[in-house]
Formats: C-alpha cells, structure tokens, sequence
C-alpha cells in the first residue's frame, strides 16, 4: 500500500525523487531502511499526540513565517510541520527520506486545502537541489543533546545551500546541560547492565546530586560546531554517589519561546560514568563531555572527578 501511494506521488507534479548522489566530502545522512518504516510511523504517531512538542512548533511557525516567504521542511515525517507552514506561506517543500512515513505526508498533501503550495521530495536532504533558494528551514529531527539524529549536520548543509543569507531556522538553538547523578543499574539482584538509556517521562531513573548546568548552546546553521568538548564545574546540593551524568536539552525556536523535557522531545539522557563518585553538598565537581552530533551516544566521553 505504501509503495503504491509512493509510486502514484512520484509520477504526479508534486511528488519528485531526490537522487542520491554520494558527492565527494559529503557524508551520507541517516539512511533508513525500508523495513523500519512502521517502527518510525509509531514514532511518529506518539509525536502528534504530543500537543506540547506540535503547540511550540506551530507558534513559531505563526510568530516567524510571513505570506512570503518559501520554506523547505527536513525530516517531514508525517507532514504536520509542512501543513501548519503552508497555511501561512507562500509555498512549502518537504522532503523526506524513508518511503513509508513519505506516503502518509504525501495523502495528508493532497488533502489538504492548501496542496497547491505543497510540493513532496523522496530522498536524503544532504543531497536536496532546490530550484530556488528558502526563506525558512523547519526540521524536527530533533534529540536530547544532538546525539542521535542528523540535525546539526543536515542544518549545517542546507543552510550554506539552501537558505537565503537572511534566512531562518525553526527551531533556532538548542541548550544542552548536565547533572552528577546516582542511577541503578542493578535488576532484581541479579543483573548489572550499566548502558545509557533515555529516561521515561512517567518512570525517572536517576536522581540528579548537582544542579544543571549549561555546557553548550548551538545554533543550527552552516558554522555550527560538528561536536563538543566541554568542561564544566557543578558544586553538590544532595549527598550520594554519583554513577552517572544526566544531559538534558532545552530548544529554542526563535520567537523567545523555549521546551524543555516532554513527551517526545528532549528527554532526558542517563549515561554511567567510568568510576563511581562520592558526593558531598556544597563541594565542587568537574565534568568533562565530549562527543560529535548525530553519531550516537556511543561515541560519547565522559568524566567526573572532584576538585
């Protein structure tokens, strides 16, 4: 069914293939498997019934996009960015790279009282050639602390490409921290799994010792930074041992308007540290964090020792 809807979108006006050209220096971003397509529609159906993370998005998109202006949409998913934008602009693309959540985007297209501004791209938006340039970018490919998903790289590209020299993101930045915290990685007293892990909204794991503090404010766009390596100092308002840090991102969207932690947006990120760390209020700790966006909590470094 779905490959059937992609079939009819891709010979229509609006629906046009993206070539995947593997030009030279430009890394591949986030290819995804056909077969994964009803994990990532899942997904995607938690996050339209996650009215706090699609209420911040449509406000920016309200507060930022004009009856002028053209916008492109990376990642468009099930589409919902691209048709609250093009109730508002001129014309709207959308690209995204996985077949199956594209047919969904591509019904809700045509449905859509404003499908005439509304035009489809199949492929990867490493490699997206427009015939004109944007006023706006939209991009919901969004993680706690830019670990998993391609933005920063994705944003980095279409920005030099793409944008107009006075051109917008939404959302705009992003803030990262950090916190010393104790996290269990015992099971019933028998099982010791110590592997970082995003913590459930509903079911917190770890206990922060420290405050938060801000390691790293990234603004998306073409001289974004591609990683991080940063040093913080946290002094201990609880007492524990600390075995783990926990990051955390608040994402601001450019119309003064930020979100923190919600349903499925910038949960909150439990990584075990090396050793365990006795921790004593009032004293003061360092953190030290390094990893590259988008290449997964895997390639994260991290460090804690009291000063």
């Amino acid at each position: 069914m779905f490959l059937d809807c992609i079939t009819e979108w891709i010979s229509s006006r609006r629906f046009k293939p993206v070539p995947i050209r593997l030009d030279s220096g430009v890394p591949a971003s986030y290819p995804i498997p056909l077969e994964m397509g009803q994990v990532l529609l899942h997904s995607h159906y938690q996050m339209l019934q996650d009215e706090d993370r699609v209420a911040h998005f449509r406000r920016a998109i309200e507060d930022l996009i004009t009856s002028d202006d053209i916008v492109l949409d990376i990642g468009t998913g099930s589409g919902i960015l691209a048709l609250l934008a093009a109730e508002r602009a001129r014309k709207v693309y959308a690209v995204e790279v996985d077949p199956a959540i594209a047919g969904f985007a591509a019904r809700a297209f045509d449905a859509s009282p404003n499908r005439e501004k509304l035009t489809l791209f199949l492929g990867d938006a490493a490699y997206l050639r427009l015939p004109e340039r944007v006023d706006v970018i939209t991009c919901e490919l969004l993680d706690t602390v830019l670990l998993n998903e391609p933005q920063v790289e994705i944003l980095r590209l279409a920005g030099s490409r793409l944008l107009k020299p006075d051109g917008r993101f939404i959302p705009a930045y992003a803030r990262n921290f950090v916190a010393l915290a104790n996290c269990s990685f015992r099971f019933y007293e028998r099982i010791d799994l110590r592997v970082a892990h995003w913590e459930p909204t509903d079911l917190p794991s770890a206990r922060e010792l420290t405050p938060w503090a801000e390691y790293c404010r990234l603004t998306f766009g073409p001289d974004a930074p591609e990683g991080v390596d940063a040093q913080v100092v946290l002094r201990a308002n609880h007492r524990g041992t600390a075995t783990a840090v926990k990051l955390m991102t608040v994402t601001g969207f450019g119309n003064g308007d930020e979100v923190g932690p919600c349903l499925t947006m910038n949960r909150p990120l439990v990584i075990p540290i090396p050793e365990k760390l006795d921790i004593v209020p009032d004293a003061a700790y360092r953190v030290r964090l390094s990893y590259r966006f988008g290449e997964r909590y895997q390639n994260v470094r991290c460090s804690a020792a009291r000063l």
